[in-house]
């Protein structure tokens, strides 16, 4: 995953063990914020990142973007992912 260092999330362990606090990287199903959002209520910090030598490639439309409301006709946000 490439970003810059400042986004980077820490790579310590929480000095706090009641910390209920993880970082989750997701590739596909959580691509989009509002997307995460139904999984993740909660979700702070959502940030995107680059696998290198990845290319996403989207071509096949989702009906269960359209029913959650999650596909946006006037972006033309609509299409699942498949990763190369």
């Amino acid at each position: 995953l490439t970003m810059p260092p400042s986004q980077r999330p820490s790579t310590k362990p929480p000095t706090d063990s009641t910390s209920d606090t993880i970082t989750v990287l997701g590739f596909g199903s959580l691509l989009s914020e509002k997307s995460s959002r139904t999984t993740f209520p909660t979700l702070q910090n959502f940030r995107l990142g680059r696998v290198p030598n990845h290319r996403r490639v989207f071509c096949h439309p989702a009906s269960i973007f359209f029913e959650r409301g999650i596909a946006d006709i006037d972006t033309l946000e609509i299409s699942s992912l498949s990763a190369e």
